[in-house]
Parts: C-alpha cells; sequence; structure tokens
C-alpha cells in the first residue's frame, strides 16, 4: 500500500458466480479463495464473499456468488447479470456432475450479459483414483464450448488462486472498454477500508498478472 492515496484510487468491482451440481465443491472455493466468512442470504440461494486487491494505485473487489444448485435458478439468473465470469464446476469423480454442464452452460447464456465469460472447472483431482471423468473429455468439451478448462482440488486448496488472478488479468486488460466514471460497477472507497487478501510481489510475479 506504499504511497498509495486511497482516498483518489478507483475502486472496481469483478464479480464472479458459481455454479454447478449440488456437492461439487463451489463453496469451498470460494471460501479458500477469499479466506473471508459469507454474506448469506438463505431466501434467495446465494453466499456472497468479497476480497480486495490493489494494483497500480487502483483497488479491485472481487466479489464471489456461491449459489446453491436446485431451487434458485431465477436467482442465479439475476446474478449471471451483473457478473464479469461464471466458474461452472463439476466434480470429476462424479459423471452426472459432468453430464450436466451443458445445461448449465446453456443456463448462463439465457442471460442478458453479452459480456461475461464462461470458465469450466473440474474439482477434486486430489481424487484421481475414483475419476469419472478424463481431463481430456472435459478439455474436449471445452473447447467445444470455446471456454477455457482448469483443474483443481478445492478441498487442498491447490488451484484456485490462478483461475481468479487470470481472470483478473484479461479483465484488467480490457477494463477501459468495460467501465466508464458512471458505471455503477464502480465502488466507491473509504479512506478506513479495511483490505484483505492482499497479493505480494512475488504471487503477482509468478502468476504473471504484470
Amino acid at each position: 500500500m506504499d504511497g498509495l492515496n486511497v482516498e483518489k484510487a478507483k475502486g472496481i468491482r469483478v464479480k464472479f458466480v458459481i455454479v454447478g451440481n449440488k456437492e461439487v465443491g463451489k463453496t469451498t472455493i470460494a471460501s479458500n479463495f477469499t479466506k473471508e466468512t459469507p454474506h448469506s442470504n438463505n431466501s434467495l440461494g446465494i453466499d456472497k464473499y468479497k476480497a480486495k486487491y490493489i494494483k497500480l494505485g487502483e483497488i479491485f473487489v472481487f466479489e464471489i456468488v456461491d449459489t446453491q444448485s436446485e431451487g434458485f435458478l431465477k436467482q442465479i439468473k439475476d446474478e449471471y447479470n451483473k457478473a464479469n465470469f461464471v466458474l461452472v464446476v463439476f466434480d470429476i469423480t462424479n459423471r452426472e456432475s459432468f453430464l450436466s454442464i451443458d445445461n448449465w452452460i446453456t443456463h448462463c447464456h439465457s442471460s442478458d450479459n453479452e459480456n461475461m465469460e464462461i470458465i469450466l472447472v473440474g474439482n477434486k483431482n486430489d481424487l484421481v483414483e475414483n475419476r469419472q471423468v478424463s481431463q481430456d473429455e472435459a478439455t474436449r468439451l471445452a473447447k467445444t464450448n470455446k471456454i477455457k478448462y482448469y483443474e483443481i482440488s478445492a478441498s487442498n486448496n491447490e488451484g484456485i488462486e490462478p483461475i481468479f488472478k487470470k481472470a483478473f488479468n484479461e479483465f484488467y486488460g480490457g477494463i477501459e472498454d468495460m467501465f466508464d466514471l458512471n458505471d455503477s460497477n464502480l465502488i466507491k472507497i473509504s479512506e478506513n477500508m479495511n483490505i484483505i487478501n492482499f497479493f505480494n510481489d512475488e504471487n503477482v510475479q509468478s502468476y504473471c498478472w504484470c
């Protein structure tokens, strides 16, 4: 935070929505990345997490929406409309969760938001001996849908940060095209804001955020 004038810094929200079948690891992904207790709204079937990041004198707020998978499709669709990225998560040890991906992607495309990017995530690669979906099969599905694919272990907290960091880096490169000073996604930052989850230079360098 050296040399940062918080009062004059721009605060820009980068919003992620996480969807997928029940028990594929959505909550673990969100909580491990943000290291934060969520703000819950059980009536809407969503939990919201936030983490803050400072880069080049600007403050970015990662907002991550963890969705319940059943009974809240309308509410989830409302979140799509505000999202920059949607993570469609499946469990590599549960083929049914993989077979549901097309339905989730179709649901994403039912949104009016033409600017959001879909990212496919295969979770539980620490249980490779129980794998029911091959990496090649998942990669082919991602290529067919022209989306990125990552495999992770949410329970071991492995591979989670690169998903968000690479998405952030891509988002940051086109930020002038996506936001203007009157955009509702701009967040007003107060002087006493508590900045958490600050990524140090080593992390930035290793994940090529430059």
